[in-house]
C-alpha cells in the first residue's frame, strides 16, 4: 500500500532472533522523523476557466508535475458538456469509461497542446470541459489526485476571421471622377487618391499644371 502524505516516526530496535530479548536501547533511540509529500497534478492554465474562446485551434497549456529525478507524462481530455451536467462528474465517467466521447490526446511529453486541424472540431455555442491527467513515466511515483488536475469549462466561439486586404483597401477608398472638359485650372488643389483609382476613373490631359 501507499502511506498517506504526512510527517512519520520511523524507529528501528535490535532483537534476539532466537529469544526475542531487546539488545538495543527502547524509543527515542533508534528513532526518525520523515516527511511523505507527493507531487501535486497539473495546474490548468489556458484555456482560462469559465471564459469564451474564439481561435479556430486553441492552445491548451498546463503546469508541469515537479518530483527530481522523475519524468511524465500528459493526457489531455476534452469533452463537450452537456446541459444538466456536473463538470467533474462527466469529466469522471470520461476518463474512467470513455463516456461522452471525450477527445483524448495520449502520452504528451510537453505541457501544451495546439489543438490540430485533424482533432475533433469544436463547435459554435457549445460549451466543453478539459482535463490533463500526469504521470510517472516509471510508474513509480504517486501523484495526488492519481495526477488528475482540476476540471476546466470554457464555451467556443465562432473563430474570428479577418477580411483580406483587399476588401479593407475597398472599404477605405473614395472614387471621385473628374470631368475637366479641357478648362484650364489655376491655383493650388490639394487631392488626395490612391494611385490605381485615379488612373482607372479620371480622364486626364496630357499634361497638368505644375501648381495642381
Amino acid at each position: 500500500g501507499i502511506l498517506p502524505e504526512g510527517m512519520y516516526t520511523i524507529c528501528i530496535r535490535a532483537l534476539d532472533y532466537n529469544t526475542g530479548t531487546p539488545l538495543s536501547a527502547d524509543a527515542p533511540s533508534g528513532c526518525t522523523t520523515i516527511t511523505i509529500a507527493y507531487p501535486t497534478p497539473p495546474i490548468l492554465i489556458n484555456p482560462i476557466c469559465s471564459t469564451a474562446i474564439n481561435m479556430n485551434l486553441p492552445v491548451f497549456t498546463w503546469t508541469p508535475v515537479i518530483s527530481s529525478g522523475s519524468f511524465f507524462f500528459y493526457d489531455l481530455y476534452v469533452m463537450e458538456l452537456l446541459e444538466g451536467q456536473i463538470p467533474e462528474d462527466a469529466m469522471y465517467l470520461a476518463i474512467e469509461t470513455g463516456l461522452g466521447n471525450p477527445v483524448v490526446i495520449h502520452n504528451l511529453a510537453t505541457t501544451t497542446y495546439n489543438y490540430k486541424p485533424f482533432d475533433v472540431p469544436l463547435v459554435a455555442g457549445k460549451t466543453y470541459i478539459w482535463c490533463v491527467v500526469a504521470r510517472d513515466a516509471n510508474n513509480l511515483i504517486q501523484i495526488v489526485n492519481d495526477g488528475r488536475s482540476e476540471v476546466c469549462m470554457f464555451t467556443y466561439e465562432e473563430p474570428y476571421v479577418p477580411p483580406l486586404v483587399e476588401e479593407v483597401e475597398q472599404d477605405l477608398l473614395t472614387e471621385t471622377i473628374f470631368s475637366l472638359n479641357n478648362s484650364s485650372v489655376t491655383g493650388h488643389v490639394p487631392l488626395l487618391w490612391q494611385r490605381r483609382v485615379w488612373h482607372a476613373a479620371c480622364t486626364c490631359l496630357q499634361s497638368y499644371p505644375d501648381s495642381l
